[in-house]
């Protein structure tokens, strides 16, 4: 019996040593906060998971915790959007903000969040230059739309041919500025990858890593997650990055598509394999996606010129309102085969596809092979020959 106390309370001692390991600690200030609700949260699944809450006392608050390693954490305040992202580790972390500069915060204590601030330092140059190339597009596309109003409304030759000149001067300004816009981003992503290499053996590196890759092509990401030493490397983070090579490895042309069977918007459901012997055009799309929304117009176009042919257009929404999916394909007319994705941006074909943006298209050939996981939009001149040489197989 004294044996078995004595090995209980070594247990419990053993247990409480473990439990009294480092912690982290997050102390925040928001001025201009009373006693509204604070939410600690994380990002899975492209949505905020709420982990801890407190109600602030004249914007003070803390929350208090272990992490198995450092990771991306948000401060989230009750009735407003976003938050602000910061990394937590196990130490002593401290925040403060405005309430309506909340993405401008102060963070200290966390030696990944440092690497953070001097990455966004780096950065600075490229936003502020940003903003001002967005400023001066706004303007020309102002003076523009303006010019063209008075043209509609002008009598004399000699008005007209000054404003349509105005127009094409307008559109000029805009094309530069687009071009200027790309160049730097171009730089921005070299200076981030110069960056990542700097840091590569910090999370921060590799949450870096992770979020510029998404959208890179295999080689890109394969070049990104090689960028990683220690235990960047082994971090959630390039974990992430190793799924995305594995699932555009398995969706590379002339791979079997992954299958559906989802609802159709007419009734009963639609799978992959009964459109077999057909060329496949796939819109992964949603009701509240403006791009997705823009290419409508130019996807019935083409839907119009391919009639008769033996291709299917099917559009898969990713909407989690089903009601407002339906009242959309009614009221817009869509044509083609409207369905509807069971778990939204959860469904297995949504993520077998490894799909995180909309608009997505996807092309198929007769056997129900990859043809092209990432296809040109409707909109893309390239996309009709696209079709035509997949049409001719």
């Amino acid at each position: 019996m004294k044996r078995l106390f004595i090995a209980i309370a070594a247990i419990t001692v053993l247990f409480s040593a473990c439990d009294n390991g480092p912690k982290y600690k997050v102390t925040g200030k928001i001025n201009g906060l009373t006693n509204e609700k604070v939410y600690l949260s994380k990002i899975e699944d492209n949505n905020f998971v709420k982990l801890d809450s407190t109600n602030s006392k004249e914007g003070q608050f803390t929350f208090e915790g272990k992490v198995e390693s450092p990771e991306m954490y948000y401060i989230q305040i009750d009735g407003k959007r976003g938050g602000i992202p910061f990394f937590v580790e196990n130490a002593p972390i401290n925040i403060t903000a405005e309430v309506m500069k909340m993405r401008e915060a102060k963070i200290t204590g966390s030696k990944n969040q440092d690497v953070m601030n001097a990455y966004k330092e780096n950065m600075k140059p490229f936003t502020e230059k940003g903003k001002e190339l967005t400023k001066s597009y706004m303007a020309a596309k102002t003076a523009m739309d303006k010019a063209k109003e008075s043209l509609k409304k002008a009598k004399y030759r000699k008005t007209k041919t000054k404003l349509k000149k105005e127009i094409k001067e307008c559109e000029a300004k805009m094309e530069a500025i687009k071009k200027e816009y790309f160049s730097m981003g171009d730089k921005q992503e070299a200076a981030t990858k110069d960056f990542i290499k700097k840091n590569n053996s910090t999370i921060a590196a590799a949450a870096l890593a992770d979020r510029m890759s998404r959208g890179m092509e295999l080689k890109g990401l394969e070049e990104m997650l090689n960028l990683l030493t220690g235990e960047a490397k082994t971090s959630k983070y390039a974990k992430e990055i190793s799924k995305r090579i594995a699932t555009l490895k398995s969706i590379t042309p002339g791979n079997p598509s992954p299958t559906f069977n989802y609802d159709n918007f007419k009734g009963g459901k639609t799978s992959l394999e009964s459109l077999k012997g057909k060329v496949v055009y796939i819109d992964v799309w949603a009701t509240w996606c403006g791009p997705c929304r823009g290419e409508l117009p130019h996807l019935q176009k083409v839907e119009k010129a391919y009639h008769g042919k033996n291709i299917a257009f099917v559009s898969i929404s990713v909407d989690e309102k089903i009601d407002a999916w339906k009242k959309m394909v009614e009221k817009q007319k869509l044509g083609g085969i409207q369905l509807h994705a069971d778990k939204a941006f959860k469904s297995d074909f949504v993520k077998a596809y490894g799909i995180n943006g909309i608009p997505r298209f996807i092309l198929l050939d007769k056997e129900g092979k990859i043809v092209k996981a990432d296809a040109p939009r409707p909109s893309n001149p390239e996309l009709k020959k696209l079709l035509d040489e997949t049409l001719a197989k």
